[in-house]
């Protein structure tokens, strides 16, 4: 078989536009031609197969890369764990949080109602003691007014002027004394 059969009419036509036959530069042209147009679609299979080699992953960078991917699923995972561990964590410690917030504003009310109180109660407590006061004068004045100016007079208002029981016992005792010691 003669080379410029191998190769397309077109080329063969390029390459023999005059008689190839008969010269031998012609013949040496079909000849790098058709080897050219023969090796070239090879060549181009060949690489392709030959970078494909260099993509095909061997088993253990495939073992590798499973174990990765366990190990990265295995961290995903424990992150998702922890993160609903901690939003377990967080929703407890809000809940506490509003309930130490409203035992707070209990707190907070009832001390108000407490300091009312206390106020109402030191305005009884001085209203009390005037009441108090203005009745152990006016009995006095109606003692005196009774009993008119005599000895005894002064021990009673002296025994009703005193500050407290302990006090006033002490004074009718030692009234009851010196009246009977003078009588």
């Amino acid at each position: 078989m003669h080379p410029l059969e191998l190769i397309s009419p077109t080329v063969r036509r390029a390459v023999c536009r005059t008689d190839c036959r008969t010269t031998a530069r012609a013949t040496r042209a079909a000849t790098f031609a058709a080897t050219l147009g023969l090796a070239a679609p090879l060549l181009m299979l060949s690489a392709p197969a030959r970078a494909d080699e260099h993509l095909v992953p061997s088993r253990a960078e495939v073992r590798s890369a499973q174990v990765a991917l366990t190990r990265g699923e295995r961290d995903v995972a424990a992150v998702r764990a922890d993160l609903a561990r901690l939003e377990v964590v967080v929703e407890r410690e809000a809940r506490k949080a509003q309930q130490a917030a409203e035992a707070f504003n209990g707190a907070r009310y009832a001390a108000q109602l407490a300091r009312g109180e206390a106020q109402a109660a030191r305005a009884a407590d001085l209203a009390a003691r005037a009441h108090v006061e203005r009745v152990r004068l006016a009995y006095a004045e109606v003692v005196r007014g009774s009993l008119g100016t005599s000895r005894d007079l002064d021990a009673i208002s002296s025994i009703l002027a005193a500050d407290g029981l302990t006090e006033m016992l002490d004074l009718t005792s030692s009234y009851r004394i010196v009246g009977g010691t003078l009588d």
